[in-house]
């Protein structure tokens, strides 16, 4: 804790990145609560509830990589700072959607809000290493993801709190946190004049190309994929899972609990990684052993059935998901050439989220069609399993050296 606190102390541009990110993750995670309920007493079995988690992530793996290639062109301050408040907009009309029960409209303002922080995510990854020196990336990483599990612990938490207060005053604080992040955001110096360098958007296959070249890179790309795949299905699992625990009419509670006692877990995964040697600083034991603990954690749900056993594998999965997280982001980060680094993180989280949308799906049809709910979690984490083998398989190369030290810390 005292070396997260000196870095926050010397990086004041860091504070501010930090702070946006705080603010904007809670109000995330108690709004998906509130649309989470509207699927489950509106919708129609499983499937709508893969269909919040699609539209809640499908859009980043078709506008990612948009996104990715205007974080190397244009300044990515402000392409934050202009997403941010549009996001505020999509979720003011989310908030009359979901008074009006409209779950139809509910989806496309999910898909609207989401496909803008498709714009986001690369932008804010690639802003990052400009805001700390190299070899602070992975530090500066362990507290970004501690951040986000313990806004997403107390996301999840509040929303299950102001469930049965209808979804006005969830989504109402939503709208408000994105306004302050635009704020925060806004404080930041800009990054590079618009149009003013960095590779066209239309250069994006030779540049992608190029990049997956080096294996150690293209091993941290595609890491978190086979962990999504897997995941998406678990995460189905467990919204049914938190209604049949404690009945419908505390189910947003429930929910609330199990991804609580997640996002706990990932906060406490990358602690238990370490730093070590190897890998741009990180730990290639330690590495695969955060991947084969989220496998273990999400087959652990599906077998659970007493609350307590349900609440022991949810923070397992956690634990392994949040280790992955930090080590594969900061390995992008040193191993990524600037100019494309943009466009590498949006492969990154593009391809997550196709996995983890595939799992949702797939796991959901499984449900619907045979009614054996952990299903959804099996057939996902067989297919992960099997996708994180051959992803070993191809990326097994001996650790390349990174890119050396930055000297733009601001």
């Amino acid at each position: 804790m005292s070396a997260v606190r000196e870095l926050l102390h010397r990086r004041a541009h860091l504070r501010r990145y930090w702070a946006a990110g705080l603010v904007s993750q809670v109000g995330d995670w108690l709004s998906y609560v509130v649309v989470s309920l509207l699927a489950l007493e509106h919708g129609q079995g499983a499937l709508a509830v893969a269909g919040v988690l699609v539209a809640h992530s499908l859009p980043h793996v078709l506008l990612a990589p948009v996104g990715g290639a205007l974080a190397d062109r244009f300044d990515r301050r402000s392409l934050l700072v202009v997403a941010r408040l549009l996001q505020a907009a999509a979720t003011a009309g989310l908030l009359v959607a979901a008074l009006s029960e409209d779950l139809a409209a509910v989806y496309v303002l999910l898909l609207v809000r989401t496909g803008l922080g498709a714009l986001v995510l690369p932008a804010s990854s690639a802003l990052l290493p400009t805001l700390v020196e190299t070899d602070e990336l992975l530090l500066s990483n362990k507290l970004l993801s501690g951040s986000w599990s313990a806004m997403f612990t107390v996301g999840m938490l509040l929303g299950g709190a102001l469930a049965p207060l209808g979804p006005a005053v969830a989504l109402g604080l939503d709208v408000a946190t994105f306004l302050v992040a635009a704020a925060l955001l806004a404080s930041l110096p800009p990054t590079r004049q618009a149009g003013s360098g960095g590779p066209s958007p239309v250069s994006l296959p030779a540049a992608m190309v190029r990049t997956l070249r080096n294996a150690d890179l293209s091993r941290a790309v595609f890491s978190k994929a086979p962990l999504a795949l897997a995941g998406g299905g678990a995460w189905v699992l467990l919204h049914l899972k938190a209604e049949a625990l404690v009945g419908p009419a505390a189910a947003g509670l429930g929910l609330g609990l199990l991804q609580a006692l997640r996002g706990i877990g990932t906060a406490v995964g990358p602690v238990l990684a370490g730093s070590g040697e190897g890998l741009g600083g990180e730990r290639r034991g330690a590495w695969t052993l955060g991947e084969l603990t989220m496998f273990a954690g999400a087959a652990a749900f599906a077998l659970a059935s007493a609350p307590w056993a349900l609440g022991v594998a949810a923070l397992v999965w956690g634990i392994g998901t949040g280790a992955n997280w930090v080590i594969s982001s900061a390995a992008i980060q040193r191993l990524a050439p600037d100019a494309i680094l943009g466009r590498a993180s949006a492969l990154d989280f593009g391809t997550m989220t196709a996995m983890s949308c595939t799992g949702a799906l797939g796991g959901a049809w499984l449900v619907d069609a045979t009614g054996v709910a952990s299903l959804a979690a099996w057939g996902p984490l067989a297919a992960g399993l099997g996708l994180w083998a051959l992803l070993r398989g191809l990326t097994s190369r001996p650790a390349q050296a990174g890119r050396g030290a930055r000297s733009t810390a601001l």
